[in-house]
């Protein structure tokens, strides 16, 4: 019973793979002997798979995907098919993660209004206020006005 509460209670951590996860359950689903014997046969029955699918679905650290898979249309999908699952969801919201920082650094990279205001400030300086603007036509802000 010991062993049984304590693969109930164990929990994906942060930076572990799902199937590291999988296996470390694994390992303590094998003292746990999830057998049954059938009462129409009497065959033993082995349902350590479907407690294992269970039990990973409930230890998953991020609750985004476990909502996910919880409201996935499949509600009958074997263990194999848990983990292929929570692997395309963790390789996309990595995938999205590093998008969204690449974007950032682009974007913090390539800010430079200040630098630009400088210039175009330092740009007007140059123009001489006795030639004739060559937009509006007014005299004044030409290109060698001294400010």
């Amino acid at each position: 019973m010991v062993a049984r509460v304590t693969l109930h209670s164990m929990t994906h951590d942060r930076e572990e793979t799902v199937r590291s996860f999988g296996a470390r359950l694994r390992g303590q689903a094998g003292v746990c002997k999830f057998t049954i014997n059938c009462p129409g046969c009497n065959n033993e029955v082995n349902y350590t798979e479907a407690i294992l699918r269970d039990v990973l679905t409930r230890g998953l650290n991020n609750p985004e995907i476990r909502l996910d898979l919880l409201g996935d249309k499949n509600q009958e999908m074997t263990l194999e098919q848990v983990f292929i699952f929570v692997e395309a969801k963790e390789a996309g919201k990595r995938s999205a993660s590093q998008l969204l920082d690449s974007q950032g650094a682009e974007a913090a990279g390539s800010s430079n209004y200040r630098r630009n205001k400088n210039v175009a400030h330092t740009q007007v300086a140059k123009y001489d206020r006795s030639e004739t603007c060559s937009y509006c036509g007014k005299i004044g802000h030409g290109k060698h006005a001294t400010l």
